[in-house]
């Protein structure tokens, strides 16, 4: 029920950090996943449901809120967006050489 609310930030978040690098392919493969996991945790979690009860569905979905958190506080530095004009006086190594802007 939350993908759609989910959906759209993470969508911007990603487009925003991957800048116009492999964009459409990133993205796609994004909304890949998307789909696919919309498709087999319905299944996962009813036969869950169905061997064990509401106790085992609310430990895998704390366990998976817990990974994503835990995920996203050790990788909150890297979730930069993509910088295309270097800053003013620095160095900026390219495949040909340095580029100075400035």
């Amino acid at each position: 029920m939350a993908y759609p609310l989910i959906s759209a930030p993470s969508n911007t978040l990603l487009s925003e950090i991957l800048g116009p690098r492999k964009q459409g392919t990133i993205q796609g493969l994004f909304a890949f996943t998307g789909s696919m996991a919309q498709f087999i945790v319905p299944i996962f979690s009813t036969s869950l449901f169905e061997m064990s009860g509401y106790k085992y569905i609310m430990v895998y979905h704390l366990i998976i809120i817990a990974f994503a958190a835990l995920m996203a506080f050790i990788l909150r530095k890297r979730l930069v967006p993509l910088e295309l004009t270097p800053t003013i006086g620095k160095a900026t190594k390219y495949k040909r050489g340095t580029f100075y802007r400035m």
